[in-house]
């Protein structure tokens, strides 16, 4: 009844447990009958049910075991579902940090490769760590993923970008109207990701516009 009803999620593993101790005691049973009818009880007689009880105790301690692994297990899957949404979310931040750096900022988006990077191994490692402890069964209700650096990270390397961005004036110096920026150089003909403070910079664009920019 204990297990049935306290246990009633795993109670179906033990129906063949519970079915072999009523053998046993049915087993003596018929044993003490047939000796009654056989007029061979006394005094003395006596039913060693040592056995059966202890089968008893045990079969109720390992329901009881089953329950919590089951109740771990269904925890644990619940957990990794909202930390896996938690982790995405992040990404989510990450990915679109990265977009606008190399869309809004492309001229200086280059200098900001590493910090991405770093960022997004950051995020792997929680990943990864989370996933450790999903297999591990080990997370609970209680399981939280701490990205607080992460998304603090992820704030400053747009505000980074955007001063860049801001401090290199190309968004001051302007092409043709729909020509795209190539590149940059300096007047020895050197690529370079971003203007070069104190001497020209010579800006190419796609319709062979030149211009010549000194940035102060």
């Amino acid at each position: 009844t204990t297990i049935e009803a306290d246990y009633a999620e795993v109670a179906e593993q033990f129906t063949a447990d519970i079915a072999a101790l009523q053998e046993d005691i049915d087993s003596i049973s018929n044993e003490v009958k047939g000796l009654y009818n056989e007029m061979k009880l006394t005094a003395e007689s006596q039913i060693d049910a040592t056995a059966i009880e202890t089968g008893i105790e045990k079969v109720l301690a390992d329901a009881a075991a089953a329950l919590a692994t089951e109740e771990a297990k269904k925890a644990n899957e619940e957990a990794y579902t909202r930390l896996t949404a938690d982790i995405a979310a992040v990404q989510a931040k990450l990915d679109a940090a990265k977009t606008t750096i190399e869309t809004d900022y492309a001229e200086v988006a280059e200098q900001f490769t590493a910090d991405i990077a770093a960022l997004q191994e950051d995020i792997d490692s929680i990943s990864n760590e989370v996933k450790g402890l999903y297999d591990e069964v080990k997370l609970t209700a209680e399981s939280q993923i701490d990205a607080t650096a992460i998304e603090a990270g992820i704030e400053k390397v747009l505000a980074d970008a955007k001063k860049a961005h801001e401090g290199s004036s190309i968004a001051g110096v302007k092409g043709p109207e729909g020509a795209e920026l190539l590149g940059i150089y300096t007047v020895s003909g050197k690529r370079v990701a971003a203007p070069l403070k104190g001497q020209v910079n010579i800006f190419k664009y796609s319709d062979g516009t030149v211009k010549k920019f000194y940035m102060k």
